[in-house]
């Protein structure tokens, strides 16, 4: 029986050695690849995602591989979006430059059109001013109304007079007023 005890206790250490030397994956190893600092902490944060030690240690391993190679890829793409951004500006800039000066010489055309309108306006006032009227016909009306009426009175006779009197006055006042400077 000894020997029995003795081979059945040997066999037992030997399978816990072998288990706990299979079982031992936690002691994964690194790649042996050359990656950036910068790659092997965006590796890092990645493998916080794993529920737990064994799965994160993999998604680490896994992410060396080729994580210089995206980030080469994502720096390109960033690149790339931000002369597009910068591309847009300045053709927006110089679109609205360009409107901008549309703008401004729309702006001096009216300018100069409304400095135009002042001075034909400053030019009919004073014209208007020129203008005005300070003959005053009354004496003249007054003296060829008198005149007229008497004149067709002394050369009309009979019933033709109450027409041609007043006829007589109001042509002597228009003639006396144009006599008169009117």
């Amino acid at each position: 029986m000894d020997t029995k005890n003795f081979c059945l206790s040997l066999l037992t250490l030997l399978g816990i050695g072998t288990l706990s030397v299979g079982c031992g994956v936690s002691n994964v190893k690194e790649p042996l690849l050359k990656v950036s600092e910068r790659g092997k902490l965006e590796c890092l944060n990645r493998s916080d995602l794993g529920k737990n030690a064994f799965t994160a240690k993999q998604i680490y391993n896994e992410c060396l591989k080729t994580i210089d190679e995206k980030l080469v890829q994502k720096d390109a793409y960033e690149a790339e979006l931000f002369y597009e951004r910068q591309r847009k500006e300045e053709a927006l800039k110089k679109q609205k430059a360009i409107e901008n000066q549309r703008l401004q010489s729309e702006l001096n055309k009216l300018k100069a059109e409304k400095q135009k309108l002042k001075q034909e306006k400053q030019r009919l006032e004073a014209n208007n001013k020129k203008k005005v009227d300070d003959n005053d016909c009354k004496e003249g009306s007054i003296i060829g109304g008198v005149l007229g009426a008497g004149l067709t009175m002394s050369s009309t006779k009979g019933k033709d007079r109450w027409w041609a009197v007043p006829l007589g006055a109001t042509a002597g006042s228009l003639v006396g007023c144009q006599i008169d400077g009117g």
